[in-house]
């Protein structure tokens, strides 16, 4: 595990409860060399152990998988997966694979310093995985619609979604979001003032889809830094594209440059 520098590639895994996220993870972890989980409590780790040995996630032998927690360790002499209880994984080993679950509880009081250590420094050498629940949706949703509050002409709609993409980019992490929700949100506004869902579109990409890539920590960035073997911040001042599109999706927004209006888009 590595525990400084840029790891070679980073997701983050949202959604409710029950939806597949671990055993994503697990099926992941299975198919590298070796690899380490971090669950939240010390039964689901050892439900998530015997899972494991059952063949749940894929074909592994006994000798090859560990169980760490607070009150119980099973440590085969060669053991290469490990799952854990996120307090008791083995942040000195180095494995290829990492994943931390429901990592929406560094906000604990208790347990918070604990999670947020290891989404800060936990990588793994060739793939990193966060999962955890939805709930910055509804905040982003909140700081959306403030921003949708200051708009008076069509280009301050332009600039609320430019920016609204930027923003979801950075606190979400993740590109898919970072076009749905603004989108969602957006779309009566466009419609209210008589404007093609295409130009709602066309920002979208300007903003979300371009300026995702320059984000280190966001899944595209890190996909990106990773594919190149570059980081992103060392790529990202020669990216001229993706930093000129929004700027100049917030100017054609100003002077009404190449923004249809709903009714000749349907005729």
């Amino acid at each position: 595990m590595s525990h400084s520098g840029f790891s070679p590639q980073l997701r983050v895994v949202l959604g409710p409860t029950n939806t597949g996220k671990t055993h994503l993870a697990m099926e992941r972890l299975l198919a590298h060399q070796s690899g380490m989980i971090g669950l939240p409590l010390r039964l689901l780790a050892r439900e998530t152990y015997d899972r494991c040995l059952r063949g749940d996630f894929g074909r592994v032998h006994k000798a090859d998988v560990a169980l760490m927690t607070g009150e119980e360790k099973i440590l085969p002499p060669k053991a290469r997966y490990f799952i854990c209880t996120t307090e008791a994984m083995p942040i000195s080993r180095e494995v290829e694979f990492v994943a931390i679950d429901e990592c929406q509880l560094a906000g604990d009081e208790e347990r918070g310093h604990i999670f947020t250590d290891r989404i800060l420094h936990a990588r793994g050498t060739s793939e990193t995985i966060l999962l955890g629940a939805a709930t910055m949706a509804p905040i982003l949703r909140q700081l959306l619609d403030w921003v949708l509050r200051g708009v008076k002409r069509t280009g301050d709609l332009i600039l609320a979604t430019v920016g609204g993409g930027i923003i979801t980019n950075i606190l979400a992490a993740d590109q898919f979001l970072a076009i749905t929700l603004p989108g969602r949100l957006f779309t009566p506004a466009y419609d209210d003032r008589g404007l093609n869902r295409l130009s709602l579109s066309r920002t979208l990409e300007d903003s979300a889809t371009l300026t995702s890539a320059l984000i280190p920590w966001n899944t595209c960035g890190a996909f990106m830094a990773a594919t190149l073997g570059v980081a992103t911040l060392d790529y990202a001042p020669y990216a001229l594209f993706n930093l000129i599109c929004p700027v100049l999706a917030v100017m054609f927004g100003y002077l009404m440059i190449a923004q249809p209006r709903a009714e000749a888009a349907r005729a």
